[in-house]
């Protein structure tokens, strides 16, 4: 088969100035490699993807309107492996009404469709629909709405025995949420759905490693159920040292403490979604101490504002 390439397709633009550029991870063998140099033609005016592969990098176009999407670059890792390290993603108003979750799980679909070797229906269209249910996983409200019970649970273990008025809740309490939360987000259960190719132990599983400061070794060849679990664990114990040094604190307030869990959350559900280093770039889970507060409270309060503008994008 006769690979894509830029004469394939007319009127093809420019990437627009305003384009940010996004780390990635996705990493592919080398027959789905291959297929991804092949570049995508499309055979009727439903598939509105045009793509072509040059040098080391996939070019990614809206078919019908010859608008540049993303440029996708590749290399080799340490392991053999083809990575998709980063993506340069056009932040035109005029043709991509889309967040950056949404427009790295629609990039990555495609890519995932390429590299199976299979004709990609609308990815923009699927997006749509799927963000339209109840619990999908692209959605930072969703994964806020699924990790709150857990953070509470470790907010109110902590700090019940000091202040008056607080539920208890025991280990057994926390543990239980681990388990919730991992199976949600490992799809043993149907609580949440969407970013499939995402929630798996070679590319969720490989962030929360990384960004959580996991044993590597300890976790060669687990599923990403046992990740997950060791993952919220570890959120847990860096949660309980914020909060032993909140009471050790001079005129502690227990709304400024509700306050920085909101943002070490927020890190944590931008890990879980593949967007950390957009918004937390270079910052690791053990960064996040209570020493530091402010300094994360005030970027964690400009998240909210961005993220809030991103959910109302149709």
């Amino acid at each position: 088969m006769k690979a894509a390439t830029r004469h394939d397709w007319q009127g093809l633009q420019p990437l627009h100035r305003d384009a940010l550029t996004l780390p990635l991870s996705l990493r592919f063998r080398d027959e789905q490699m291959a297929n991804i140099r092949q570049g995508f033609i499309p055979p009727a005016m439903e598939y509105k993807w045009f793509c072509y592969f040059e040098g080391e990098t996939l070019h990614l176009y809206r078919s019908w309107t010859g608008s540049k999407a993303a440029e996708v670059l590749f290399v080799r890792d340490s392991e053999g492996w083809w990575l998709a390290s980063r993506m340069r993603l056009s932040l035109d108003p005029d043709h991509f009404g889309w967040s950056l979750e949404e427009a790295k799980s629609i990039i990555e679909s495609e890519i995932a469709f390429y590299a199976a070797g299979q004709v990609p229906a609308d990815g923009f269209a699927q997006m749509l629909q799927t963000a339209s249910q109840a619990g999908y996983f692209g959605s930072p409200s969703v994964v806020h709405e699924l990790l709150f019970p857990f953070f509470h649970c470790l907010l109110c273990k902590g700090v019940a025995p000091h202040i008056e008025g607080i539920p208890a809740r025991s280990v057994a309490d926390v543990v239980e949420e681990n388990k919730r939360v991992t199976r949600a987000i490992s799809r043993q259960t149907g609580e949440v759905h969407g970013l499939e190719a995402w929630r798996t132990a070679e590319q969720l599983g490989k962030a929360l490693i990384h960004y959580f400061e996991l044993d590597e070794g300890w976790h060669a060849g687990e599923d990403l159920a046992f990740t997950l679990s060791e993952g919220l664990a570890a959120v847990g114990i860096q949660v309980s040292e914020v909060i032993l040094a909140f009471i050790h604190a001079p005129s502690p307030t227990l709304d400024g403490l509700i306050q920085y869990l909101k943002v070490i959350q927020d890190f944590v559900v931008s890990v879980m979604m593949g967007t950390n280093s957009a918004y937390y770039p270079d910052l690791v889970l053990a960064d996040f101490s209570w020493a530091r507060r402010n300094e994360f409270a005030a970027q964690g309060r400009a998240m909210s504002h961005a993220r809030a503008g991103e959910e109302d994008v149709e």
